[in-house]
C-alpha cells in the first residue's frame, strides 16, 4: 500500500498543478472582466460619452464596409496618359464622390467624363467647375467632377 501510495504522489503532485495553472488563468479572466464592466459602468454613469462612443463605432463600422476597393477601380480604369488625377472625396453617406483633376485639354476632360459614365460603379457624373490653366505653359483644363456613387449604398 505503501508503494502504491509512493507512486501516486506524483501523479497527485502533476494533478494539483494543473489546477493551479486553471485557477489562476480564471482568477485573471475574472480581473479582465471586472476592470472591463467597471469601465463600462463608469462610462454609462457619465452618461453621454457611451452614446457619442457607439455613435463613432457605427460610424467606423459603417465606414468598414463601403466597397472601396471597386471605388478606386473605377476611377483607375479611366484613367489614361491625358488625365492627371488631384483629388478624389468620397462621401459614402450621400453616396457620392468629388473628382478633382487636369486633363491636357478639353476634349480629354469630356472623354474622361464619358469614361466615367461607362462604369457600372456610377450614375450620373456631372461637371462642377473647369478652368483652363493659363499661368501653366502647356494650358491644362483643371476640373471638379460630382458622381453618383452606386457602389456606397
Amino acid at each position: 500500500m505503501l508503494a502504491l501510495s509512493l507512486l501516486a504522489l506524483p501523479l497527485v503532485g502533476m494533478y494539483y498543478s494543473h489546477l493551479s495553472e486553471r485557477l489562476s488563468g480564471w482568477e485573471d479572466s475574472l480581473e479582465q472582466l471586472e476592470r472591463s464592466s467597471k469601465r463600462l459602468l463608469h462610462q454609462v454613469q457619465r452618461g453621454g460619452d457611451t452614446t457619442l462612443e457607439l455613435d463613432q463605432l457605427h460610424e467606423v463600422t459603417r465606414l468598414t464596409a463601403v466597397p472601396w476597393d471597386a471605388l478606386f477601380l473605377a476611377v483607375e480604369r479611366t484613367v489614361e496618359d491625358d488625365i492627371a488625377l488631384l483629388g478624389l472625396d468620397p462621401d459614402p453617406a450621400r453616396h457620392e464622390v468629388k473628382i478633382h483633376g487636369e486633363a491636357r485639354n478639353y476634349a480629354a476632360m469630356l472623354d474622361f467624363i464619358h469614361r466615367l459614365e461607362q462604369q457600372p460603379e456610377f450614375g450620373g457624373v456631372y461637371l462642377q467647375s473647369h478652368q483652363l490653366e493659363l499661368d501653366d505653359p502647356e494650358r491644362p483644363m483643371s476640373f471638379a467632377l460630382l458622381a453618383q456613387w452606386k457602389g456606397a449604398r
